[in-house]
């Protein structure tokens, strides 16, 4: 185990798979910023075209809940294909078409590229162990969250000089030939033997599916709450939060920066918090209790960041800016340490429907954070209420991840 996790070609898994991801990630980017001039070519409005968005937003979580059924049918690799398939189609197609109808076809077709991200994350998994996963997980959440970034540079520099077309491409080419290197060059690794009652190839074949094994699992559900908990406070932050600063009178330009706070805590906490569950888990010679911890600490102080939110932010720009940045890096913490936790809670044969499932039912609230605190409570002026629904929502996950621990057992000398 040891030899695998520190060897190079474990990392190269990691990197070329946070790779992967990041691509995925910059290249819905494209979409966004060149709604506009689609809405024009459309003969449509860009809020119109903007409610592409909440369809795919609906089919990734469709995407993530399925996508470990998926791996255990086709394997890995063509999990990654397929989902690749379904992200870079409708990026290729999306400059051309003039129906408003296909485009939310499209967009839904675009939701299933979320099959990928369990697939990236088991095949690091499958080599990257023992005391360095939690790193491993840091870096991958860390370059999959900076992909939004990355990609919104890039559009930038290429709709000015090439056209909103071309930013279509452009993203969608340097995705193919990420995923390109990643299939020629990544070998899924053998299902390790794990550290409690083994289920062996000799298993009757009568026996509960995976799939149905991981849903009777406490596990389960208690990595869901943990995953609801991050994605209401993050979506609430990424969504809400230049909506909240304009309300507050800040000008365009503080508001763009303020979101550069929120990068710099996701991107920091998500190497941090990592780097820390690996620490933790060696220390308590408990993976599972270890990793569950750490996450537990982050959520002390996203639950921190909630509370103070709506108390600092309308006292300068410069307090804002902090206790955005506390928030996002309370709320990043516990999440680089959460894509660890799967391979030490589960045994392989149900790994890979564990990861995809809870990483489905946690992203639930991604588009239920944004209306709720924005629209509903934002709208009606109780911005205090709306972010402290995040501070709850943490809360919850704090008590799950202590369960969690609770059921940890040492690990295997």
């Amino acid at each position: 185990m040891e030899e695998r996790s520190s060897s190079g070609y474990a990392w190269w898994v990691a990197i070329i798979s946070t790779i992967g991801s990041l691509t995925v990630f910059s290249t819905m980017t494209s979409y966004s910023m060149a709604s506009p001039q689609l809405a024009k070519a459309l003969g449509s409005t860009a809020s119109a075209v903007m409610f592409g968005e909440t369809v795919r937003m609906i089919f990734w979580v469709v995407g993530l809940i399925v996508g470990g059924a998926v791996i255990g049918k086709i394997g890995v690799k063509k999990t990654v294909l397929l989902a690749m398939a379904c992200l870079l189609v409708p990026q290729f197609l999306f400059p051309y078409i003039g129906d408003y109808t296909l485009l939310l076809v499209l967009k839904a077709i675009q939701g299933f590229a979320s099959m990928a991200w369990p697939a990236f994350v088991v095949a690091t998994m499958g080599w990257v162990r023992g005391k360095q996963i939690g790193l491993a997980s840091g870096i991958f959440l860390g370059g999959s969250l900076a992909g939004g970034g990355i990609g919104g540079v890039i559009v930038g520099y290429v709709i000015p000089a090439m056209g909103w077309q071309a930013s279509f491409w452009v993203l969608g080419l340097i995705s193919l030939v990420v995923t390109g290197i990643w299939y020629v060059t990544v070998k899924i690794a053998p299902a390790q033997v794990p550290e409690g009652p083994a289920v062996t190839k000799e298993e009757p074949a009568t026996g509960p599916s995976p799939f149905s094994k991981m849903l009777r699992m406490p596990e389960t559900w208690l990595l869901s709450l943990i995953m609801l908990g991050s994605t209401w406070m993050l979506f609430g932050l990424l969504s809400t939060l230049p909506l909240y600063g304009a309300r507050l009178g800040y000008d365009v330009t503080k508001v763009g920066n303020l979101m550069t706070a929120v990068s710099i805590g996701y991107i920091i906490a998500a190497l941090i918090g990592g780097s820390i569950s690996d620490v933790f888990a060696t220390k308590m010679k408990n993976q599972l209790k270890g990793r569950s911890m750490t996450m537990a600490v982050g959520y002390i102080i996203a639950i921190v960041g909630a509370i103070l939110l709506p108390f600092l932010a309308p006292v300068s720009f410069g307090a804002f800016y902090l206790v955005a940045l506390l928030s996002a890096f309370g709320n990043s913490w516990p999440q680089a340490a959460f894509w660890a936790v799967p391979s030490v809670a589960y045994t392989p044969d149900v790994e890979a429907a564990g990861t995809g499932f809870v990483g489905g039912i946690g992203n639930i609230s991604d588009p239920i954070s944004p209306l709720v605190i924005g629209t509903i409570l934002g709208g009606a002026g109780l911005w205090n209420m709306g972010w402290w629904t995040c501070a709850i929502a943490s809360a919850v996950a704090l008590l799950a991840s202590l369960a969690l621990a609770a059921r940890g057992k040492p690990d295997a000398s």
